[in-house]
């Protein structure tokens, strides 16, 4: 496939060189540009996830009361060539506007407000996890001749047994009886395009790269709990208050306004607190909060 020209993550192939093997772990945002741009130049890639589905953190859980972006809320575009990326890909992104979500105390006094963004936010529709599926089609059609391998767990990175300079992939794919295992062998480098969490889980459980792991060790992660909330009927604004239990320095949440249910069941509704994202058609109501909760997280 010639890189189009009005692709700006296409890079071009050398035909010289002999493609060489790469493992590419995660199918998020990350490992899909990774996996995209190593295509392009000719490698032969292999992208895996244990998911079942692309986008890693742009996580949208579809349910039969619709569809939730429990993960990334929103992204923004500083970077030329994403913005030229997304511009190639017409009515895949829109801009959102959020709308500022009151957090209370225990007397029903509002804390400080979320900040107003001072940058334009963006979410995919219809879910957030189609910005990574849309992206990497490319890679899942055939077209750069690379192969995806969604519901696949890594377990283990070793040395292959035929040839020891490559690497080996144990994989489990499936769930609990049902699962199966496989080693993929053959590759000349193995990228980890995933959170520390499960980078350092990897890397332990293979033994290797004690300087990686030890340089990852400290890196932190907030953690963020998401709240997920369908309606017997719609909600208008101005919902009533409910409490999360034990949330620290925060007794109730305002629930957000700016919310429409149309596409699977008309009585849902959706948003998502930090601040509130008006829903595109066929979107639910979402609240999340952090650790912290003195402000709506973003």
């Amino acid at each position: 496939m010639n890189p189009s020209a009005a692709d700006p993550l296409a890079s071009s192939p050398n035909p010289a060189l002999p493609a060489r093997q790469i493992a590419v772990i995660g199918a998020g945002i990350a490992g899909v540009s990774c996996a995209l741009q190593l295509a392009r130049a000719g490698w032969r890639v292999t992208l895996l996830d244990k998911s079942r589905g692309w986008g890693g953190r742009m996580a949208t859980r579809r349910t039969e009361f619709g569809g939730f972006d429990h993960g990334a809320q929103y992204f923004t575009v500083r970077d030329a060539r994403f913005e030229r990326a997304l511009a190639a890909h017409p009515g895949l992104v829109q801009p959102w506007t959020p709308e500022t979500m009151r957090v209370l105390d225990q007397e029903g006094l509002a804390l400080t407000p979320s900040p107003v963004p001072l940058e334009q936010h963006w979410v995919a529709v219809p879910g957030m996890n189609d910005l990574a599926r849309e992206l990497g089609q490319p890679l899942a059609d055939g077209s750069l001749g690379a192969q995806v391998l969604l519901g696949t767990r890594v377990a283990r990175i070793e040395r292959d047994a035929i040839h020891p300079d490559q690497w080996q992939l144990r994989c489990e794919t499936g769930a609990g009886a049902e699962g199966a295992q496989q080693v993929l062998g053959g590759f000349d480098q193995v990228v980890l395009a995933v959170p520390q969490p499960q980078a350092q889980e990897l890397l332990q459980a293979s033994q290797l790269a004690p300087a990686l792991q030890q340089a990852i060790a400290g890196v932190e992660i907030a953690p963020c709990w998401t709240l997920m909330l369908a309606f017997p009927q719609a909600m208008k604004r101005g919902l009533d208050q409910f409490a999360p239990s034990g949330m620290p320095r925060a007794a109730s949440i305002t629930a957000c306004a700016g919310w429409r249910a149309k596409a699977a069941s008309p009585a849902a509704a959706r948003s998502s607190a930090g601040p509130c994202r008006p829903a595109p058609n066929g979107r639910r109501s979402m609240c999340r909060m952090t650790p912290s909760a003195s402000a709506p997280s973003c």
